[in-house]
């Protein structure tokens, strides 16, 4: 028999639901575009839903995967496996995926020129997705948060496409018998898309005294710290579960003395309006993008919902920032 992973319930908050508990699984639903960020955004709303273990292997005796969408089932899939070369390949050829075609690629075919290798190319990618879901388990859990294809590709999501009118989706496990056990259930409209909560409490920690001898240990650098968003722990602990890391932004050019606090920039809207580049990446009028990979959120951070991220003097000099 399959032992039960999680209490199965039902949080709704507007178009967001998160069906989870104790530290083990995770099921949750969201609408958004099917695109990524830049202008492939701006297409229809999907129904991205998405399952996993917060750490840890799922147990052996779960065979499969079934969801169920307003009580009929919509996919099954083997809970131990993932997909071919040629099916993860599609994801990725399927029209509205271009960024993250682009930005998952460059990634990869850095990663194997810095060990020596070949690039990878357009049409190696599915290939060399397969290959690291094979055989890196740290690799493939971090990226199936930030990439939706590669959760799809470990059979860990489904992305949807059903209509209008409030839906209700159930995911269970089954066992080699055939039994079943519940795992998460979640209602969603689709006619409300929402997004993760933005951070909150973005400050820098800033030496209290510049006499203290140890003031110019950090003297140019930048240390910066920020927690999830949301309206409570609940709501917090939700969106920490959908971020797999964060990008950080800065103005291109130094404020004006008059500005007294940071003006508003809704980054998404943004970016809906930009074009992507060759490897996927977005360029903001007037920001500059400070990291070159997502800032990764680790366990303590996620459970603490605080992520903190230091840029350090010969990055601040190498951008042309200088103290003071």
């Amino acid at each position: 028999m399959i032992k039960k992973l999680v209490v199965a319930a039902s949080l709704l908050w507007s178009s967001l639901a998160v069906a989870q508990a104790g530290e083990q699984l995770y099921f949750f639903a969201q609408s958004a575009p099917l695109g990524s960020l830049s202008r492939e955004a701006a297409t229809a709303p999907a129904i991205y839903l998405r399952w996993d273990v917060q750490e840890g292997q799922l147990p052996p005796e779960l065979q499969r995967f079934v969801l169920k969408r307003n009580d009929e089932v919509i996919f099954t899939a083997p809970a131990h496996a993932q997909m071919s070369a040629a099916e993860i390949q599609a994801l990725y050829d399927a029209p509205g995926q271009s960024r993250r075609k682009a930005e998952i690629l460059r990634r990869l075919s850095a990663e194997s020129q810095a060990n020596g290798n070949p690039a990878i190319t357009a049409a190696s990618l599915g290939g060399a997705i397969a290959q690291r879901l094979g055989s890196d388990a740290l690799w493939s859990f971090f990226s199936s948060r930030l990439d939706i294809n590669v959760a799809r590709a470990r059979y860990r999501a489904y992305v949807d496409r059903p209509g209008s009118g409030v839906l209700r989706y159930e995911l269970l496990a089954e066992d080699a018998a055939g039994n079943r056990r519940r795992l998460g259930l979640i209602e969603i409209d689709p006619a409300m898309p929402r997004t993760v909560a933005a951070p909150m409490a973005l400050q820098q920690l800033i030496q209290g005294r510049c006499d203290a001898p140890e003031a110019a240990l950090d003297d140019g650098a930048v240390s910066l710290f920020w927690r999830h968003g949301g309206g409570g722990a609940t709501d917090r602990m939700a969106n920490s579960l959908q971020i797999g890391g964060y990008d950080l932004w800065r103005s291109a050019a130094p404020l004006a003395a008059t500005v007294t606090s940071a003006p508003q920039r809704d980054l998404r809207a943004l970016a809906s309006q930009s074009a992507h580049g060759v490897g996927g990446e977005l360029a903001l009028p007037g920001l500059v993008k400070i990291n070159d990979e997502p800032i990764l959120v680790t366990a303590d951070e996620s459970t603490a919902m605080q992520v903190q991220y230091v840029q350090q003097f010969k990055e601040t000099r190498a951008a042309g920032q200088a103290p003071g």
